[in-house]
């Protein structure tokens, strides 16, 4: 596994693909890379490799390093929509709950 600086440029292939698998279903390659601190930058190329491999599957075409971590931003960027959706709407949720809570300790 390559693991100096790679350009966002650099076009993910099948063999990173399938070397980022090969890593990914070795247990002690994988805890070996990912440490005790959980994620390094090893370990975030050999996942962005993994990922490259569902994109392909998707849209036909390799993807290049910065595509996936683009993917990646999106994917965040939704998750946080949701969660503040979620947030909003528990929010919303409470404010009838403690009025009907309050009708009820007057009445």
């Amino acid at each position: 596994m390559k693991t100096f600086d790679i350009p966002e440029s650099y076009r993910i292939t099948e063999a990173d693909n399938h070397e980022a698998w090969t890593i990914f279903a070795d247990r002690e390659k994988w805890f070996a890379l990912v440490g005790e601190e959980g994620v390094t930058a090893e370990s975030s190329i050999v996942s962005a490799f993994i990922e490259a491999g569902h994109m392909k599957y998707k849209s036909g075409v390799w993807p290049t390093l910065g595509e996936v971590y683009e993917q990646w931003g999106r994917e965040e960027a939704e998750r946080e929509r949701q969660r503040e959706e979620r947030e909003r709407k528990h929010a919303e949720m409470m404010k009838v709950w403690n009025g009907q809570r309050a009708a009820k300790q007057k009445a």
